[in-house]
């Protein structure tokens, strides 16, 4: 039986509470909805703040609250929800943890709320500083163009104006959390983890499969820490059948099997029976239809048939355990070092400068032999780079076969050159119009098992319009996340928030991106 251990990366929201290093919750994403009452916005004031002091990562949905200058019961009018978004924002700055992950909330409103238009304006979002906003859009409701095109440049003013779909399981609504990935209800609450694909690609079918198998009942276990933060404190946390389970390394693993996300896209176009999908049809006769179309093994079938193999293996394998499973965790501007730095210049660079350094043998005597005598010798660590999720890294392509860098940013380890296989596509080699669909196409197999809860899905396309959020609306993806740079100039270290040497309790990022998503 192969070791999952070596596959299966949690969040270190789990390990933190697990050593008792600090007072976590051990789940990522909490969500509160707010009534239109007194009692209920002082209590989301008393909830938000103990999460915050849990180092959970508070979501608050503000659509229940009457708009601004609505009357109420003493007599007056009301501030409207974003005179209260201002007051979690102000808790959110009050409850920085100086040496831990920096606070911040995620506030969201509906797009028919009359106060939409105050929500999303660039008056509002001044006055913020904790606090990132949402818009949430109903199933099954129509929303008039010009409301969609008005969202749409909001959207593209910020980069952080998060778009998200609500869903319904068995009559309940359920909301996105802070990285919009995880569908869940009131004081709601998710453990995280990810199957690391960029270790996978030499693994074959039946031990692929079992990858996901294993993490699938992994992450199940997990559910202990939701159970148990219910029992300690009701008032805080619902209990719920959920994790979410995503994956990172998406890119390394199709290099590595020779697959462009462009052949991907096309080969699941031409072969993949949607009607089977969208059907009443078994787990193993949609498997049995798909082995048929990927009988010429081709790279992009064996890809397809591996993916969703282990996905079905893993719905199979949790059962009625659990209600929501697969998920694929935000991206933004960052990368991740498989294993340890590869190289490090340091000794190199001191043995070649001309210094006395007798007695000097490793890149760690160098390193403190150069820091303590203060020598103006330049050294970079170079490491081995994972793809984020199921985005193509950003990296400038290096000539010849030497693959693609890109220098990763991190408070914990500083500057770190990260290179990339020549194998793996960077995200300038992939046309952001594949990348939509192949997204879409990964939430179509998630929600096949009906286990699925989202995408957290960024663009990189510059500008998006009325067109595009109205195709969004009406596609598979749950959420659209950041508006990426297209050519930023580093990339952020999320390592540590995979780690599994230890855990880093200071704040992991230098970027405001990335404190929203170091879960």
């Amino acid at each position: 039986m192969i070791d999952v251990t070596e596959y299966l990366e949690v969040s270190s929201r789990i390990k933190s509470r697990e050593d008792g290093s600090i007072k976590s919750a051990g789940a990522s994403c909490n969500t509160f909805v707010v009534e239109d009452t007194v009692e209920s916005i002082a209590e989301a004031m008393r909830w938000s703040m103990l999460i915050h002091q849990r180092q959970g990562a508070p979501t608050l949905i503000m659509s229940n609250l009457r708009a601004r200058g609505k009357a109420i019961s003493t007599g007056g009018s009301s501030s409207g929800p974003c005179s209260f978004a201002l007051v979690f924002d102000s808790i959110a700055q009050a409850m920085l943890r100086p040496g831990k992950k920096s606070g911040v909330v995620v506030l969201f409103l509906d797009a028919d709320h009359p106060d939409i238009d105050e929500w999303i304006s660039n008056s509002f979002k001044g006055q913020l500083n904790r606090a990132y906003t949402g818009v949430l859009f109903r199933p099954g409701k129509r929303y008039p163009k010009e409301l969609l095109t008005k969202i749409a440049e909001a959207y593209n003013n910020w980069g952080v104006s998060y778009l998200c779909k609500t869903s319904i399981h068995n009559g309940e609504v359920l909301y996105p959390n802070v990285c919009t990935e995880i569908r869940q209800g009131h004081k709601g609450q998710c453990v995280l983890g990810a199957i690391n694909l960029s270790k996978m690609s030499r693994l074959p079918f039946d031990q692929f499969v079992d990858v996901f198998r294993q993490s699938a009942i992994a992450m199940r276990d997990n559910l202990q820490i939701s159970l148990d933060n219910h029992t300690e404190r009701p008032d805080l946390f619902a209990y719920e059948k959920q994790v979410g389970l995503g994956f990172v390394g998406m890119a390394n693993l199709l290099g590595d099997l020779r697959v462009t996300y462009q052949s991907a896209v096309r080969w699941f176009n031409e072969n993949v029976n949607l009607q089977m999908l969208e059907g009443d049809v078994t787990f193993t006769e949609f498997m049995e239809d798909l082995l048929k179309t990927s009988g010429d093994r081709s790279a992009a079938g064996d890809f397809w048939y591996k993916f969703i193999g282990g996905v079905v293996a893993g719905t199979i394998a949790v059962g009625d355990s659990l209600d929501r499973l697969w998920t694929a965790q935000p991206t933004a501007h960052t990368s991740l070092r498989l294993g340890l730095d590869v190289e490090d210049t340091a000794l190199e660079n001191l043995l070649s400068s001309g210094y006395d350094c007798k007695g000097i043998s490793t890149h760690k005597q160098a390193v403190e032999y150069i820091t303590n005598h203060n020598l103006p010798i330049v050294t970079r660590k170079i490491g081995v780079g994972c793809a984020p999720e199921l985005q193509p890294p950003y990296a400038v392509r290096l000539p010849g076969k030497r693959g693609s860098t890109v220098i990763n940013q991190s408070q914990l380890t500083g500057s770190t050159e990260i290179q990339y296989s020549y194998k793996v596509q960077t995200r300038d080699e992939v046309p952001y119009e594949t990348y939509y669909q192949f997204c879409c196409q990964i939430q179509l197999i998630l929600n096949f098992t009906e286990k699925a809860h989202t995408l957290s899905h960024c663009t990189w396309s510059g500008q998006i319009d009325g067109d595009f959020v109205e195709r969004f609306l009406k596609g598979p993806l749950g959420s659209l996340y950041y508006r990426l740079d297209p050519t930023p100039s580093t990339a952020m270290d999320k390592t540590s928030t995979w780690d599994d040497d230890g855990i880093d309790l200071s704040s992991l990022f230098t970027d405001t991106v990335c404190e929203v998503c170091s879960m």
